[in-house]
């Protein structure tokens, strides 16, 4: 059993992670289904009753992992290498860019569609779908000067030339 929690960050890097590791593991659900199944037992002890492995990913919205997932990562890299021979540091080396990378997408597109949400309130223009976001696209306005090639280089061209007759010697 896999249970996957991305809090966001509040205080120290990792403290949160670990804390809804935690708080996930000593879960005994609601007075309700306590009821319902005839016990209090923790999620932890319900998957080891029955047998189960019960692993917990944490991931911190900022990209810090909690030490139960290291240990869920490290397992399964193990597992990889016992049942199908393969190398075990490129599978984790290849694996963990890629979980590293997905993160951090996830994390700029949350990021855009914050932006987006601010944006919109700050301009007083109405809401719209999050499929009418365009998240591979930047959310701001450019200025003309850089959004324009032409006109950025033709300033550039111009910023060279004052600077390289200025730092010529001048005869006397």
């Amino acid at each position: 059993a896999v249970d996957f929690t991305g809090p966001i960050v509040e205080s120290v890097v990792g403290v949160t992670a670990k804390q809804k590791t935690l708080d996930k593991r000593n879960n005994r659900g609601s007075l309700a289904s306590q009821e319902a199944r005839g016990n209090a037992y923790t999620m932890q002890e319900k998957c080891r009753r029955n047998q189960i492995n019960f692993w917990l990913i944490a991931i911190e919205t900022d990209g810090a992992m909690s030490p139960s997932f290291l240990e869920f990562f490290n397992h399964v890299c193990n597992v990889s290498n016992e049942l199908t021979g393969q190398n075990r540091s490129t599978f984790k080396s290849y694996w963990w860019k890629r979980i590293c990378c997905r993160v951090h997408h996830l994390n700029a597109t949350c990021a855009l569609m914050s932006t987006a949400k601010i944006r919109r309130r700050v301009l007083r223009v109405p809401a719209f779908p999050v499929s009418e976001l365009q998240l591979h696209q930047i959310q701001t306005d450019l200025p003309d000067s850089v959004s324009n090639r032409e006109s950025y280089r033709d300033r550039q061209r111009t910023r060279r030339a004052i600077s390289r007759r200025n730092s010529r010697p001048r005869a006397r």
